[in-house]
């Protein structure tokens, strides 16, 4: 499924940065958007995996980690040294986590990350008729190589769940595509988690230093 909708958060998403001071922590934007049903991803080059209650699709090549840190993990680092895909779940209750919680810890991992330097980093806060969701991109130098994060964090019943990949600048372009995919045809109980009758409520910036 192909949408519009990263490409919406990637404007609203200008000139947020780690360093901003001339954007309010509550600055808010009301947004409509629609988004486009694509064609299916094609068979034989993608595969699902039924994991709990959910199912992750992802690319073929992507491969299928398996460990115990992550939810579901594909390492990445043919591509670039330390890339990768993960996704990360949580259970509420037993980790002490919400959204806004989970969002800070992450914040303050990469930039107390000895291993890389955390350039910039801006997110924001889309707010659905059933659900919320915050979007964040972290800008990381590594040696000499630039290197993005992209992070989806949403919650569904008693659980948190973190959709993550970590590629290297000069290639993330062709991989965010490929992980828009995943994240729209991620499904929950059988039901698929984003649809094409999603509707945005509101869409807020969030100061990541003020969490």
């Amino acid at each position: 499924m192909r949408n519009t909708l990263i490409l919406l958060v990637a404007s609203l998403l200008v000139g947020c940065s780690e360093n901003s001071t001339h954007l309010e922590h509550n600055d808010t934007t009301i947004v409509d958007y629609t988004i486009k049903q694509g064609k299916p991803l094609p068979v034989r080059e993608w595969l699902c995996y039924d994991i709990d209650e959910d199912k992750i699709c992802a690319p073929v090549t992507w491969g299928f980690v398996k460990q115990n840190s992550f939810f579901f993990m594909s390492d990445l680092s043919n591509i670039a040294p330390s890339s990768y895909f993960v996704i990360v779940k949580k259970d509420k209750i037993s980790s002490g986590l919400d959204t806004k919680k989970y969002l800070k810890k992450l914040f303050t991992e990469f930039k107390q990350d000895s291993t890389g330097r955390l350039a910039k980093s801006q997110a924001i806060e889309v707010t659905y008729a059933d659900k919320k969701v915050v979007y964040s991109e972290y800008y990381i130098t590594m040696g000499k190589e630039p290197y993005i994060v992209y992070s989806t964090i949403f919650e569904l019943d008693n659980d948190l769940y973190d959709i993550s990949l970590k590629m290297i600048t000069s290639k993330a372009k062709i991989y965010h595509e490929a992980y828009q995919n995943v994240i729209f045809n991620f499904y929950h109980n059988n039901s698929q988690v984003f649809t094409s009758k999603d509707k945005v409520v509101n869409a807020e910036i969030v100061d990541l230093t003020k969490l």
